[in-house]
């Protein structure tokens, strides 16, 4: 098992991390990078406004919270800076859509707007909307 991330019995644990915050991912990529070891090469996606940097195994990866909305007109989403739950909201499946809280004030809570969790021991898989 790795380092204290937990998987599910039969299931190979991931070794890439996804990070969404609030703002700029792409500087608090390169911040968090710098805390970890001034050395760390952190590698830029411009176009998709994300960030990712190795430590040990792991892929850390971090994006802005953004929503998105479409025009009739258009397939191409309209792309903005939201909220977490914003950024919740345009996943595909109430599973996928739960975060856990990296903030001090509620550190390791786990936010399931959609309610994942009841999905999951349900053993169903439902759309957010």
């Amino acid at each position: 098992m790795g380092k204290g991330i937990p998987y599910l019995a039969g299931e190979h644990p991931g070794k890439d991390i996804d990070i969404v915050v609030t703002g700029n991912g792409i500087e608090i990529a390169q911040k968090a990078a710098r805390h970890i070891n001034p050395k760390t090469k952190v590698t830029i996606f411009k176009n998709f406004g994300t960030a990712m940097f190795r430590n040990d195994e792991y892929e850390i990866e971090f994006v802005g919270a953004r929503k998105e909305s479409y025009d009739r007109k258009s397939r191409k989403p309209v792309v903005e800076d939201g909220t977490l739950e914003d950024d919740l909201r345009r996943r595909d499946f109430t599973i996928n859509a739960m975060a856990v809280s990296l903030n001090r004030e509620n550190w390791g809570e786990l936010l399931d707007p959609f309610g994942g969790i009841g999905d999951l021991k349900k053993k169903i898989i439902k759309t957010t909307t």
